[in-house]
């Protein structure tokens, strides 16, 4: 069965999430999660990516990331393939790490009317410790005692004290607050709330009302595909040449680009 297209265009957010190979683990210890989260730093400096939230947990990761240039695709593959090269040099094995294709959802801005779909994205990625039973609130467990999320290492911190590349104060704006010591803190107790109230399983997840099909975005995303030349230079920048290079655009007329868009992101948007 041939892989579905990936999406591509300037200021694009996505949902990425990939898991280790047979659902094994991705980091065995701290010093893997730091080369981890290293990795994602120096993807976001090559390709000016920003990020809104992250967790890293043992066989899988979540972000929240804008791409300002088309160049998913070619960033994406500079990261796997470079954190697979350290992980295997590090603990001498070798072979794949990741199984399968990440997934990258689109997601709209805020701006286009998905404000509460954006949310709860950022509360299920936050809240990620708790379904794993990495976090247990009521035994005096808060979240940023788990170190490995853009809480603990983002929102719990001073301006000067954050990575560039992860965007807060944007963040806080999807949840009218302000990037003030009274408006980090109302953000996390906002989410150590949740971690208290809701089921250990269930916590974060979306709620029915928030699974929203794609057609909206599929009309907007129509005039926003990027030539494919430009999406290639990306990867030629990155000496990267895979089979297939893909990037939103159709050969063809209106009806040949709604056919790849339907081939695309046909479904419903829910985080999964």
């Amino acid at each position: 069965m041939p892989r579905q297209l990936r999406i591509q265009y300037p200021g694009a957010l996505y949902h990425i999430t990939a898991r280790g190979d047979r659902r094994e683990d991705i980091v065995q210890d701290d010093e893997d999660r730091e080369m981890l989260l290293a990795t994602l730093a120096e993807a976001c400096k090559k390709t000016g990516w920003e990020v809104l939230a992250w967790v890293i947990m043992d066989n899988h990761y979540h972000w929240l990331l804008r791409t300002p240039k088309p160049n998913l695709v070619a960033g994406m593959s500079w990261f796997q393939g470079t954190y697979t090269q350290r992980y295997n040099a590090r603990h001498r094995v070798w072979g794949h790490l990741f199984g399968g294709r990440y997934k990258a959802i689109p997601v709209q801005p805020q701006e286009n009317g998905r404000g509460d779909y954006l949310k709860t994205l950022m509360d299920y990625i936050h809240l990620n410790p708790v379904r794993a039973k990495m976090v247990d609130s009521e035994h005096g467990l808060g979240l940023l005692e788990y170190r490995w999320s853009s809480l603990a290492q983002g929102y719990g911190l001073l301006p000067k004290k954050r990575s560039k590349w992860l965007k807060v104060e944007e963040g806080l704006r999807i949840f009218d607050l302000p990037d003030t010591a009274a408006g980090r803190r109302r953000f996390i107790q906002r989410l150590e709330e949740r971690a208290r109230k809701e089921k250990q399983k269930e916590c974060g997840l979306p709620s029915e009302s928030v699974c929203k099909g794609v057609n909206g975005v599929r009309v907007q995303l129509l005039d926003r595909c990027v030539p494919l030349a430009d999406a290639n230079a990306w990867h030629a920048a990155f000496a990267f040449n895979p089979p297939g290079r893909i990037t939103t655009s159709w050969p063809g007329g209106t009806g040949a680009r709604t056919f790849f868009m339907m081939m695309t992101i046909g479904g419903s948007s829910c985080i999964r």
